[in-house]
């Protein structure tokens, strides 16, 4: 669905002691090094790869005791929450006290992204290799290999090796030269002739035989033509 965006401004009043945030998964302080803070304390945990790097916990919060000139705390409250009232002078003077809070991270759970270029000749070894050198114990783990041509790799072996992970993504294999796929192999060796061609073009189609008899009738015919113009 549509998120409501609203401008920042419009939640800095100087009545509202601390502004918390939600929804957004990155720690994050809004009015950094300004009154009231406005903070999104973030997820405890990632969530997928892209919050790999972030660093996640949550927020502890001191708010210390509200000033205000010839005004509670409680008839702002009031104000403020009563459906479309306005502001009297008076609780536009009332100012909330300084907040002091403190970001504690969490020890999340690790996104770990195994990237591993294979040259020619190179396979489960290696792969098996980088995983012994990293640490992915309870992690969420994911495999890409990248490689000019196609490499011989037993993603089995690679899924056991990380058994102490808590969970390994399907493994991504990136070709930089992939070989061309012939879909007739066979057509590339009588291109010059292109009866030749079609014969083996008929070869690997369920046609009918007649079907395949009238064409082979058109393409003699045409070829006629052609070299008649010619």
């Amino acid at each position: 669905g549509r998120e409501i965006t609203l401008p920042r401004e419009s939640l800095l009043h100087p009545q509202f002691c601390y502004i918390a945030l939600g929804h957004a998964h990155r720690f994050q302080d809004l009015n950094a090094g300004k009154q009231p803070p406005l903070v999104y304390c973030g997820s405890p945990e990632r969530v997928d790869f892209s919050e790999a790097e972030e660093p996640k916990g949550f927020v502890i919060v001191e708010i210390k005791s509200v000033q205000s000139s010839g005004l509670s705390v409680q008839s702002v409250d009031q104000q403020l929450s009563t459906p479309n009232s306005q502001l009297l002078p008076a609780a536009a003077s009332a100012k909330a006290g300084s907040t002091h809070y403190e970001f504690v991270e969490t020890p999340a759970r690790r996104f770990v992204t195994m990237d591993v270029n294979l040259k020619p000749g190179e396979g489960t070894a290696e792969v098996l290799e980088e995983i012994a050198a990293r640490q992915t114990e309870d992690a969420v783990v994911k495999v890409i290999l990248r490689s000019q041509e196609e490499a011989t790799v037993d993603e089995r072996e690679i899924r056991r090796a990380l058994a102490d992970a808590h969970f390994v993504t399907p493994v991504s294999r990136e070709i930089e030269n992939p070989p061309a796929r012939l879909r007739a192999p066979g057509l590339v060796q009588g291109w010059e002739n292109p009866l030749s061609a079609l014969e083996e073009y008929l070869k690997t189609t369920s046609l009918s035989e007649e079907r395949k008899a009238r064409l082979r009738t058109a393409a003699a015919k045409l070829t006629q033509d052609t070299s008649r113009r010619a």
